[in-house]
């Protein structure tokens, strides 16, 4: 092999070592690993907004399946207030953390309503994690929009997931702790949903036993709607 041959495959091999450290480099960015699971649902969002824009300044709803499962209802049970409905999925706070540059801040609400954490117990997550990703969200959020109000639902009691309502009620408690200091307003909808013998009530849920039914809502719209206009007026 001649010195020229040489170094071309010196400078191949030079090139290809960068390429890999480089990839190998690049995971460490990211705020979160990404994930293509909810890609679809993201996408179908964007595109309606291209079709439809919808109103900046407004209140975005986001989260998990009980977000995403009140669908266009929850624009009408707030009402004057204006919301818009950004649930995907059966997503986590890692989830949220991923598209929240898609599907919340481009619409530069006036306030972000979360409700998300239960899936991430459930997954495995602890707490903390919970917690931690919550941080991140608000951090995020403020850099954004530093005059944005943030609101915390509860994760909620439910027959499907009651084996792990202790460590769903220390999530709760957690994060209930950190929004006293950090200026989130923490609503808590624990109360309304357990019977007199403080289990989940058996009439406000879907027979997956997980998810809630309209009677279900009903006992929400009250305790967030009231929040929202106590800090924003009834015009959303």
């Amino acid at each position: 092999m001649n010195i020229a041959s040489i170094t071309a495959v010196s400078a191949a091999g030079l090139l290809l070592l960068a390429a890999r450290v480089a990839h190998a480099a690049a995971p460490a960015t990211r705020p979160v690993p990404a994930t293509q699971r909810f890609a679809a649902e993201i996408a179908a969002f964007e595109k309606r907004d291209q079709a439809a824009p919808p109103p900046q300044g407004a209140i975005v709803f986001t989260g998990s399946s009980s977000i995403r499962m009140w669908g266009n209802a929850l624009a009408e049970d707030m009402k004057p207030l204006v919301a818009i409905n950004r649930g995907f999925g059966g997503s986590t706070t890692s989830d949220l953390l991923q598209y929240m540059d898609r599907i919340v801040l481009p619409y530069r609400p006036r306030a972000i309503v979360v409700y998300c954490g239960e899936n991430d117990i459930a997954g495995g997550a602890t707490p903390q994690k919970v917690l931690d990703n919550m941080k991140t969200f608000v951090a995020r959020a403020r850099q954004a929009l530093p005059d944005v109000r943030i609101y915390y639902i509860s994760m909620k009691p439910s027959h499907s997931r009651w084996k792990l309502w202790d460590r769903i009620s220390e999530g709760n408690r957690l994060i209930k702790e950190w929004a006293a200091q950090a200026g989130v307003t923490y609503i808590d909808i624990t109360a309304a949903m357990l019977d007199a013998d403080g289990l989940p009530r058996s009439d406000i849920f879907l027979p997956d036993r997980l998810h809630m039914n309209r009677k279900g809502y009903e006992l929400w719209i009250p305790l967030i709607k009231k929040r929202l206009e106590a800090d924003l007026g009834d015009g959303g």
